[in-house]
């Protein structure tokens, strides 16, 4: 039997929520359709940015009044369940398009472009055909349930 699905924590520092699942938002929708976490090391720098699960590079792309630079990550969990990261507001990216990837491979760096305040991840989790309706993005399940912090 297949291991329920899980997402490693995402980045290489101490993990801190600063804004969870479904917070209110002044956009489309009116909900957070994922989790912001602080990304800074304790010298200041931005913290590398990790694959949360393994799977393969969906999509590099950017959002000026979204995500910024992401990176969206697609894992085939079991013959009828995918799942997929989005790891936003990147200021690098080390991965490209059609490339696999491992459990805690390093994406990029994290940043605040696109629509953001300061120096965090986003993270949101899709379950395809399983998750919530109602978000700026499709099946979005709340990542912090399935997240094992270190």
């Amino acid at each position: 039997m297949c291991e329920p699905f899980y997402l490693a924590f995402p980045l290489n520092c101490a993990p801190r929520l600063t804004d969870p699942f479904d917070a209110p938002r002044p956009y489309a929708n009116g909900k957070h359709e994922g989790a912001d976490f602080a990304a800074l090391l304790p010298d200041g720098t931005p913290a590398t940015v990790l694959a949360a699960q393994r799977g393969y590079v969906a999509r590099v792309g950017y959002q000026r009044d979204g995500y910024g630079l992401f990176v969206r990550i697609v894992h085939l969990w079991q013959a009828d369940q995918t799942f997929v990261t989005w790891y936003g507001h990147l200021s690098r990216v080390w991965v490209r398009e059609g490339q696999s990837v491992a459990l805690g491979q390093p994406l990029g760096i994290a940043g605040s472009s696109g629509f953001s305040s300061g120096v965090h991840l986003h993270l949101t989790l899709q379950h395809l055909g399983h998750g919530l309706s109602g978000y700026s993005v499709r099946d979005v399940v709340n990542p912090l349930l399935y997240l094992r912090l270190p």
